[in-house]
């Protein structure tokens, strides 16, 4: 880092504290200020206990997070204990909001209690927002979602009904039955909502970023197969309680799992407690979509998931034998 940029921060312990107050964007913990060209690890400032100011910013941060999920569930949970209706989708959209919030607040008490944890996670994000490819990443997914949107306002012209999108291109099991087995490979980009694309677009673009970040190019193809594989895996095993399957969401679980399954190989690149925490909330999405709705695609995310992390340990592990061969034929 230049040092003009550093000691605009480090005037004195006071400057530093008030950067930490306003850390942007806040969740990856340097110190910086909008518009910054550059910005700081506070772990790595070790005089004036800057990086104890750091790690009580970092777990002030993760606590209120918390409790504002916390909070935002208690309505919905009481008026479902109040009236005893536990099986609407608000409340387990409640479950999972608490749930959120509990899992935020294990982790801002494992940052209080060890500096190293919080040092870890600075230096994950100052690699995501300086040397990694995450943004062109987001960037790409972005366009394949337009590309998506497209595709299906295209498919559903010009009568402008889902019906006619998903007759032409969905996945319709008595179509592939009957031979029509390429609609296994267009099937998965029709979704059957507004709501349904927007949770899968918000998911895409950034898990996308972050497997781009990680596997570039590669990212794409395990995504892509993925849809497939994972609506394949919902006909097969989903049950005939529908007859046609849609949406990318085993793709975007496929690319969560290829993130996770690389931890095995690059620990420092995703740190235990974010590694642990978007295993746990992946995990968490699967189980209260499938207790929220019948037309939940279980199979399909557990598909995706699955495949992903196979990907990524496979990939991991490669990557560690090569590692340690190199290491042998030098000694």
């Amino acid at each position: 880092m230049r040092e003009g940029i550093r000691t605009r921060y480090l005037e004195g312990p006071s400057a530093v504290r008030s950067a930490l107050r306003r850390w942007v964007p806040a969740q990856p913990m340097l110190v910086g200020a909008p518009g910054a060209p550059d910005y700081c690890l506070p772990t790595a400032i070790e005089r004036d206990g800057i990086a104890r100011a750091a790690q009580r910013a970092a777990v002030r941060q993760n606590a209120t997070f918390a409790v504002m999920l916390i909070l935002a569930s208690l309505p919905v949970l009481g008026l479902a204990v109040a009236y005893r209706h536990f099986g609407s989708g608000g409340f387990w959209l409640a479950v999972s909001l608490a749930v959120s919030g509990i899992i935020f607040a294990l982790d801002a008490r494992a940052q209080a209690q060890s500096l190293r944890r919080l040092h870890d996670r600075a230096q994950f994000f100052y690699w995501l927002r300086s040397a990694s490819r995450a943004d062109f990443g987001g960037g790409v997914y972005i366009g394949l979602l337009i590309l998506i949107c497209g595709m299906q306002w295209w498919s559903m012209q010009p009568s402008g009904e889902l019906q006619a999108a998903f007759d032409a291109y969905g996945l319709l099991y008595p179509k592939v039955q009957e031979g029509e087995v390429w609609r296994l490979l267009t099937g998965a980009y029709l979704h059957y909502s507004l709501a349904h694309i927007a949770l899968n677009a918000v998911l895409l673009v950034l898990l996308g970023a972050l497997a781009w970040a990680y596997r570039g190019w590669l990212s794409l193809l395990v995504f892509a197969a993925a849809c497939s594989l994972s609506l394949t895996g919902q006909m097969l095993f989903g049950g005939q309680l529908y007859d046609n399957a849609g949406g990318i969401s085993g793709g975007v679980y496929a690319l969560a799992g290829l993130v996770l399954g690389g931890t095995l190989h690059r620990p420092l690149k995703l740190p235990h407690g974010l590694a642990a925490q978007l295993l746990v909330l992946m995990l968490l999405a699967i189980i209260v979509l499938e207790l929220a709705s019948t037309a939940a695609a279980t199979v399909a995310h557990v598909t995706g998931l699955s495949f992903g992390l196979l990907v990524g340990a496979t990939l991991a592990l490669a990557e560690r034998h090569q590692l340690w061969g190199q290491t042998r034929s030098r000694n």
